[in-house]
């Protein structure tokens, strides 16, 4: 798969990375289609991927044992899932 060009990107934080983080990152960068209600970071799973979005938004929603949920939270492209991974 050919390497993303930084000129390329449309997501915000990928774009505003200095050039040379950006390069240590293009390599494992993969564009993907979402389907719309994709669980792109599961409750109480391991996280496997960062998203990067470059479209659309994800919404953030918590949900309680007796399966009421609420939204929590929501980003576009200024944003990433999956930041526990920033964490640790």
């Amino acid at each position: 798969m050919p390497t993303i060009a930084q000129s390329s990107v449309s997501n915000r934080l990928l774009s505003l990375l200095p050039s040379a983080e950006f390069a240590l990152l293009a390599p494992h960068l993969e564009p993907i289609k979402l389907d719309i209600n994709a669980t792109i970071v599961p409750a109480n799973k391991p996280i496997e991927h960062a998203y990067f979005l470059c479209s659309g938004i994800v919404s953030v929603v918590a949900s309680r044992s007796d399966a009421v949920s609420i939204e929590v939270g929501i980003y576009g492209r200024e944003g990433m899932a999956a930041f526990p991974l920033l964490l640790g």
